[in-house]
């Protein structure tokens, strides 16, 4: 009977301490649970803001080509008005000239008719 208890007594302890390992192996890996969400909740946080500062510089990026193009083709424009202007002006001074030339060539012919006319008086 004294052994009984003794056997009794030895298989308690025996499972008490397996219960014990157990319970520590458990709570071991609930920590390295808890430490790995953690560590994903962390690496999702970065990544997140990761993305929207990446969104933002896209967004920035755009919004500065945009601007970009707008200020390239308001240039485009100026220039085109300018080009227009000049061409006009131009035209107008090849039409002044023009007009002058025949002005000169009737007074050359006028001028050299009257030259024929006294050298032949």
């Amino acid at each position: 009977r004294a052994r009984d208890a003794e056997d009794a007594a030895q298989r308690a302890a025996t499972m008490e301490r397996k219960l014990k390992d157990a319970a520590h192996a458990l709570e071991m890996r609930e920590r390295k649970l808890v430490e790995l969400e953690e560590s994903i909740e962390h690496r999702k946080n970065k990544l997140e803001r990761d993305a929207a500062r990446a969104q933002d510089e896209a967004r920035d990026v755009v919004r500065r080509n945009v601007e970009s193009s707008e200020h390239r083709v308001e240039m485009e424009k100026h220039k085109a008005k300018e080009a227009i202007r000049e061409r006009d002006a131009l035209h107008r001074r090849l039409e002044h000239a023009e007009a002058r030339v025949i002005e000169i060539e009737g007074a050359f012919a006028a001028h050299k008719k009257a030259q024929l006319e006294t050298s032949e008086a």
